[in-house]
């Protein structure tokens, strides 16, 4: 019935992607360049205080559109580098590092949907990644161009869906 707005000062001008809560006190929130640097925020009280999360690693995108995690530790981050790849980050400490975990590819990685710290899957515009080891390694499962979001239920079973404005035709996927 109603929203309330808990963006900190200072954020008012990012532009959010991507949000995720595992629990519904920790949450997540990632989005564009604000300073220079893709933004990650975190929330571990319900979202009355934010706090950003960059290193290294995270200065490598250049937007973060999605994020998923299974608990307040462990999450990754999906969006475009630089360089005009996709970029899968991942962090195991609640955000405190993050680590590069996939650079490459053609056009931004767009969604991202973990159903466990190993099953892990990856919308991206020209292809799906899925990783069954945490993003260790990454394998492309077919799909079609501008896929623009995915929910992962395990390693081998996820749902998808693909944008119509760029393929004129639009799809809803299933794979198990």
């Amino acid at each position: 019935r109603s929203w309330t707005n808990q963006i900190p000062t200072g954020y008012e001008g990012t532009a959010f992607q991507g949000i995720y809560s595992p629990d519904g006190v920790n949450v997540w929130a990632t989005g564009g360049s604000n300073d220079g640097l893709a933004t990650i925020l975190k929330s571990g009280d319900g979202g009355l205080t934010w706090l950003r999360q960059t290193n290294g690693d995270v200065n490598l995108a250049a937007a973060l559109l999605g994020i998923s995690a299974v608990d307040a530790n462990s999450a990754w981050t999906v969006g475009g580098n630089p360089d005009g790849g996709y970029v899968v980050l991942h962090t195991g400490d609640g955000g405190s590092n993050w680590t590069n975990l996939y650079s490459f590819g053609f056009g931004d990685a767009n969604d991202v949907s973990a159903a466990n710290g190993s099953a892990v899957w990856v919308a991206c515009d020209s292809q799906i990644l899925r990783s069954t080891d945490g993003g260790q390694s990454w394998d492309g499962p077919s799909s079609p161009p501008y896929t623009m979001g995915i929910s992962a239920v395990s390693s081998e079973e996820a749902w998808a869906v693909v944008n119509a404005e760029t393929t004129r035709s639009g799809s809803i996927l299933h794979t198990s």
